[in-house]
């Protein structure tokens, strides 16, 4: 998407325009991954916004584990989204 934006640029943007990458929960893990392995590629970005990303299967901070059960989305079956990707997988924004 990045590059399709970047080659596409006065479709979206004024020519001086700076490119924003932003996400939100899932999304802000694609575009962490997508600015991560396209960071050589002089894409432009000026910036990223991430908010609340998941940024690998490992889940240790103390919010994940005292809000972790009894809510939408619990920390098991948040690991298990996570269960069968290998820890160097772009899927895991952290190692992308």
């Amino acid at each position: 998407m990045f590059r399709h934006v970047v080659t596409n640029w006065s479709d979206y943007a004024a020519p001086d325009a700076e490119m924003l990458v932003m996400g939100d929960s899932a999304g802000a893990s694609l575009v962490a991954v997508a600015a991560a392995l396209t960071r050589n590629e002089n894409l432009g970005i000026a910036a990223q916004v991430l908010i609340y990303p998941t940024l690998g299967p490992e889940m240790v901070t103390e919010s994940a584990h005292k809000y972790g059960v009894g809510y939408m989305l619990d920390l098991e079956h948040l690991r298990d989204d996570y269960s069968g990707t290998s820890a160097t997988s772009p899927i895991t924004p952290i190692h992308a």
